[in-house]
Order: structure tokens, then C-alpha cells, then sequence
């Protein structure tokens, strides 16, 4: 923990200073990307400190969640606006650009959705088009071919305010065995909405292998991590996330921390 403060204090320092940004610092702009969104570093910014703290956590994920039984993963958070989609996204990317995986996203937060957003998806249906009995749509139509290789998104669909029931719902618990079954050669990474202010992500645990949870710094009372994180299955939670903005550096900066962290200093430099 303290080697990735000093190593992003040191980038700070150099921006505030004055000196010339690397080559690599500047945006790509790919043909094919066009309509992603620019805070994906893992794409645009693929040599940043904040794509670099990406990486960190999909090893960590790699390490932790090694084996077919672990590869369904649930992303979400404390409150609103700590980070939770967009890390979440940046994650599945990275994950896809190993030589070997590959990665379905699935947009569970249907109360405010971002994925299309995110990866310019533009669907028509989605998540909770599928789940409302809607007989005439089929699973593997939904299912979205993504920009980037080895990326497949299923997005939110239609804002609805039924979610925890749809996601609730047999249907839903079908759907997630059905893709782990039908694609169990790649990771699934679900993006819900906040513990503190839904239900949904308590639903979603049970269904899933492994939990990440996202925070970010600065913002979220520790009181109300801890709460948020007494909510969910503990044996499942496979890290937290510690997220933050800082516009003098890359825009976006991702640390990766040991759950137990949070309960205690003295496991805080682990």
C-alpha cells in the first residue's frame, strides 16, 4: 500500500514541477475506439500509472481467482460515484488483452446503466429487456460484439424500476449459470449498483464466485465501508479497490488492497 502512495505522490510531484509528460502519456487515438470513452486508460493511456494500477489488480484477480470455479466476478461499491462501472470496465478490458482470456461484461446496474456509455455500444435491449418475460429476445442476440478483441457485453437495456425483482428473478439465475456454462473458457465480470442505497448487490453475491469492492479516496467514511462490506458474503470478497481522482497526473489512479486491510492498521502496509 505504501509503495503505490509513494509511486503516485512521485507522479504528482512531477506534473506539479513542470516536467515534460512521456510519449506514452498522450492519448491514442485509435479508428476502431472512436466511440469509447476516453477515460478507459487501459486503452488510451495503456502506459499510465492508473493503467499499470489496472493491471496490479487483474494479476492480483489472476492469482486469487485461479481456476474455472472462480471466474465469475461481482464489481460494486459503498455509494454512489465511487468508480465502481468504470473500474469495472477498464478490469474486463485488461483481462481481455491477456493472450488467453476472454472476458463477457454484464451491466447489472439497471437503475442508471453506463456500459454503452463506456464502450459505445448503442444497443436497443439488454439486461432488463431479457429478464421483464420478454420471450421474443434471445440471450446470444443480446450479447454485443465490443470494439475491443476478446470483449463481449451484455448492457443494462431499458431503465427500469423493478431491478432487485428482475434480478431477483429465476430467469436471472438461469441466465447467469447459462453463461458460465455456455462460456466457460472466460471471465464474467458483472457490474452492480451500490450496497448502501439498493438491493441488488445482495442478490447478485449469491450468484457469483468472487466480490471486488471499490472505494475511493477521500470520499467514503470508513464506518460505511465497513457496514457496506458486513452486507456481503466475506469468503467471497476477493479485494477492495482503492480509487481516486487527481487531474494533475494520468486522470484516474487504481490501487489494489487486501480486504483486511480496512479492519485494522496494523494489516494496512500488507
Amino acid at each position: 500500500m505504501s509503495k503505490i502512495h509513494k509511486a503516485l505522490t512521485k507522479a504528482a510531484h512531477e506534473k506539479v514541477e513542470g516536467k515534460p509528460i512521456a510519449p506514452e502519456e498522450i492519448e491514442r487515438h485509435e479508428p476502431g475506439f472512436s466511440g469509447c470513452d476516453r477515460h478507459l486508460i487501459t486503452l488510451f493511456k495503456p502506459k499510465s500509472i492508473a493503467a499499470e494500477q489496472i493491471r496490479k489488480l487483474k494479476t492480483s484477480l489472476l492469482e486469487r481467482a485461479g481456476g474455472d470455479c472462480n471466474r465469475c466476478i461481482l464489481i460494486t461499491s459503498a455509494v454512489q460515484g465511487e468508480g465502481k462501472s468504470l473500474t469495472a470496465t477498464n478490469l474486463a478490458i485488461s483481462l481481455a488483452q491477456e493472450i488467453n482470456e476472454h472476458v463477457l461484461i454484464i451491466d447489472a446496474d439497471l437503475r442508471r446503466p453506463s456500459l454503452d456509455r463506456y464502450l459505445g455500444l448503442n444497443a436497443r435491449y439488454g439486461l432488463s429487456d431479457y429478464l421483464a418475460d420478454n420471450d421474443a429476445l434471445n440471450l446470444p442476440e443480446l450479447l454485443v460484439k465490443t470494439a475491443i478483441p476478446k470483449l463481449s457485453a451484455l448492457p443494462a437495456g431499458s431503465v427500469t424500476s423493478s431491478a432487485a425483482e428482475l434480478l431477483a428473478s429465476e430467469k436471472m439465475r438461469n441466465l447467469v449459470k447459462e453463461v458460465r456454462s455456455r462460456y466457460d473458457d472466460r471471465y464474467i465480470i458483472i457490474d452492480s449498483t451500490p450496497i448502501m442505497s439498493t438491493s441488488e448487490p445482495d442478490i447478485l453475491s449469491g450468484q457469483v464466485d468472487k466480490i471486488i469492492f471499490i472505494v475511493k479516496a477521500g470520499k467514503t467514511p470508513r464506518e460505511v465501508v465497513k457496514r457496506s462490506l458486513l452486507r456481503i458474503d466475506k469468503e467471497k470478497i476477493l479485494g477492495v479497490v482503492l480509487n481516486n481522482v487527481d487531474l494533475q497526473t494520468t486522470g484516474y489512479h487504481y490501487g489494489y488492497y487486501r480486504y483486511y486491510g480496512y479492519y485494522g492498521r496494523e494489516n494496512a502496509e500488507r
